[in-house]
């Protein structure tokens, strides 16, 4: 890694995450959080939206050993959701 770093393959806007399950969940994060884009996008109900984000805090929270998914949710939809 010490070479990596140093030999400048690693630019400073870039995270190297080393534990493989920290790697796993940080994909499935970004797989739910990419499912719940989409279907915003394409006018899926907000219960179905909702559905993609708490997986996406599971898997965050299974890094972080936090899941707090219900004041998330209501921050996210009380604050960014487009027809509110």
């Amino acid at each position: 890694m010490l070479e990596i770093v140093l030999g400048g393959q690693v630019q400073q806007d870039q995270t190297i995450v080393h534990n493989a399950r920290h790697v796993s969940a940080l994909s499935e994060t970004s797989e739910a959080l990419q499912r719940a884009e989409n279907n915003i996008k394409i006018g899926l109900s907000q219960d179905l939206i909702a559905m993609d984000i708490r997986q996406a805090l599971y898997y965050l929270g299974t890094i972080t050993g936090v899941i707090s998914t219900e004041d998330l949710l209501e921050s996210i939809f009380r604050d960014f959701c487009i027809g509110k």
